[in-house]
């Protein structure tokens, strides 16, 4: 072969090879996917921050230049002083004020309630009702989650026993016969009709170890299945949990074994929290069953707190979506706990607040996570709240006092990306990846025994 030859050859092999990087640089791993896509959706962030400081700033010097030439013409003029008016005396209006706690002072039209039947150190609250459960998630452009509402029915207990524990609620509540499967467990729907699509469980106790003061343990988990699916045919990778992140995003065809029908997902999507604390009860009284105000002051907890959930997830960095993949995300994060009682007794609202916040992570795979992909002195923090109204309303009087509650319960979270060191030229940024917000409309029937 002549050196002309071999000359030709490698110049037609160099312009293939260039011809065809672009086509052969579209194989690209899940974790190269994901990367790319943090990457672009922070410096796109800092971007738009910068641009609109640059408005401010100019709309700031605007504004300086404008009251400057206001001034010199305030000066040029003269003011002629007036003489004020003295002002009338104010009148004294009758206010009538809708005291959320009952006076102590004032006498009580009616007799004391609730009444009960079984020995003051022997207390407890059953209760049985009805519920609707639904949960709001964060929605994406190109696949549809569907989380169903479900009507539930519901069992709780309150007690207090010999003044050593109080049982502060149990509650279990579900729409079948038995509970949900493992919440990390997909294809849940193959498991039967009778089996629970939805299930929320609240377990409280305290112990009052001294009259003020009481240390608190609550765990609480909600259930509920969940399916994802593209939206008008969009081609979408279903990645899963135990996936790895080196894997190329490949959507199944029929015959393939990771193939689903309808290139769909289903999980069995799980919300839980858990506190651990001391609530200080100013009113020196920690009982949890129903009770009479008589304008006690409200109780406040504070402790260490912990969330987690699972969920399909599309990595979602406020508003720019990764459309081409679909995780079986789980958020988890670990902080400081907060809650309080507002209001209570009978014929009295009562507002129930939670909420906790820290530093969380948001797993994708088996070996990769959004945190490890952002860039370095980042971290994921997290907010999460919890908002119940009730109101005990007892149509009667007689013992034991029968009591209808309704409520309203909301409730959800939030992760965002936290910059702990900046450079000088940078914009301060914090990213939202996920939010999502569960509610409840409850009716019970409680007998204060």
């Amino acid at each position: 072969m002549t050196y002309f030859q071999i000359a030709a050859v490698m110049g037609i092999s160099f312009f293939l090879c260039t011809l065809l990087q672009p086509v052969w640089g579209q194989a690209q791993t899940i974790r190269e996917m994901t990367q790319q896509h943090v990457d672009d959706s922070i410096q796109k962030e800092r971007e738009k921050k910068k641009d609109q400081k640059g408005k401010s700033d100019s709309a700031a010097v605007t504004e300086q230049k404008t009251q400057e030439n206001g001034d010199e013409r305030s000066k040029s003029e003269t003011v002629t002083p007036q003489t004020s008016k003295p002002a009338s005396k104010p009148q004294e209006d009758v206010v009538t004020i809708a005291k959320f706690y009952h006076d102590p002072a004032e006498p009580t039209p009616r007799e004391k309630l609730p009444k009960r039947v079984i020995h003051k150190w022997f207390r407890l609250d059953p209760m049985a009702g009805i519920a609707y459960r639904g949960w709001v998630p964060q929605s994406y452009p190109d696949v549809e989650t569907d989380i169903a509402n479900y009507f539930t029915w519901t069992v709780e207990l309150k007690g207090r026993f010999f003044n050593l524990v109080s049982l502060k609620k149990g509650h279990y509540e579900a729409n079948g016969l038995s509970s949900p499967r493992h919440p990390y467990k997909e294809n849940a729907a193959k498991y039967g009709s009778y089996g629970a699509k939805a299930a929320f469980f609240l377990a409280e106790l305290g112990i009052p170890i001294m009259k003020a003061w009481e240390p608190v343990v609550r765990y609480e988990a909600r259930s509920f299945q969940t399916t994802a699916k593209p939206k008008n045919g969009a081609a979408v990778c279903i990645v899963d949990f135990e996936s790895s992140a080196n894997d190329e995003c490949v959507i199944p065809e029929e015959g393939d074994p990771n193939y689903r029908p309808g290139n769909t997902l289903t999980v069995q999507s799980a919300y839980e929290t858990a506190v651990i604390g001391v609530t200080y009860y100013p009113s020196k009284n920690p009982s949890p069953v129903l009770e009479d105000s008589n304008g006690k002051k409200p109780p406040f907890f504070f402790g260490l707190g912990y969330l987690s959930y699972v969920k399909p997830y599309q990595v979602s960095l406020n508003g720019m979506v990764l459309n081409e993949l679909l995780f079986t995300g789980r958020f988890y994060g670990g902080g400081l706990a907060f809650g309080t009682k507002l209001g209570g007794g009978v014929n009295r609202p009562q507002v129930d607040i939670w909420t906790q916040f820290g530093l969380g992570a948001a797993r994708l795979t088996r070996d990769m996570t959004l945190n490890e992909l952002a860039p370095k002195d980042w971290v994921i923090g997290y907010i999460q709240g919890n908002l119940t109204v009730t109101f005990p309303w007892a149509p009667f009087e007689f013992a034991p006092t029968v009591l209808l509650v309704p409520s309203v319960e909301a409730s959800g979270a939030t992760f965002f990306f936290i910059e702990t060191q900046k450079d000088s030229d940078e914009e301060f940024v914090m990213p939202l990846v996920n939010w999502d917000l569960i509610y409840c409309a409850k009716l019970s029937l409680v007998v204060t025994l």
